[in-house]
């Protein structure tokens, strides 16, 4: 469990440069977030987006976020991105299955 002091500085508003190195320390080749805008946008126009962007992510941190409602949106996230894997983790393995089927026929048939 954290102390009193670390909890405190966990929930606490970041600093400008905090947010700052937060969207630097991110790979600017990325994937798009929710907004459609790569992290390269957020970097190389910084010195354009960064006071919003600064305002943006202190203003999360004042407000009373419903926490059920950010779980519901990251579950559903995260659902979307289980089911494409699954998806893909399927295709995968009816492939693999094809070729194995293909396979033990030719083996068989060469015996």
């Amino acid at each position: 469990m954290a102390s009193v002091t670390k909890n405190d500085f966990l929930i606490g508003i970041p600093f400008v440069e905090d947010i700052h190195d937060a969207v630097f320390a991110i790979d600017a080749n990325s994937a798009p977030g929710p907004d459609d805008f790569s992290r390269k946008f957020y970097q190389h126009c910084w010195d354009i987006v960064g006071g919003d962007v600064v305002l943006i992510v202190r203003d999360f941190f004042h407000s009373e976020v419903n926490i059920d409602i950010l779980c519901k949106v990251m579950g559903r996230k995260i659902i979307e991105l289980s089911s494409g894997f699954l998806k893909w983790q399927a295709t995968v393995k009816q492939s693999c299955e094809m070729e194995l089927t293909e396979l033990s026929h030719s083996f068989t048939s060469a015996s």
